[in-house]
């Protein structure tokens, strides 16, 4: 099995969404942002949507409000949590020089 056959297979399994490979597949090794999952107005759209989901794409991209948030599922406990993902200007910002 070559490493794109694994990929879509980890991918089936986790996300449920067989139709959207392709456009997966072509993000992987693109250095344009993915595109959200799904789009919210407020935090509280999303944590409906994420609360009523069966089984929430652990990893998957969604927007808030222009914030991308990333989706966080553990099928054990049930824990399911939407993580911000800072853009990567803020990130920059944020670094500290190495004290050498």
């Amino acid at each position: 099995m070559d490493w794109a056959e694994l990929l879509r297979k980890t991918f089936d399994f986790e996300s449920g969404q067989l139709h959207s490979f392709e456009r997966f597949l072509g993000n992987v090794d693109s250095e344009e942002p993915t595109l959200p999952l799904c789009s919210f107005g407020t935090r509280q759209e999303a944590d409906t949507w994420l609360s009523a989901h069966p089984r929430p794409p652990h990893g998957a991209r969604v927007e808030i409000a222009g914030q991308s948030y990333s989706v966080g599922y553990s099928r054990d406990s049930g824990l399911r949590v939407l993580v911000r993902r800072p853009p990567l200007e803020e990130l920059k910002r944020t670094e500290q020089p190495d004290d050498d």
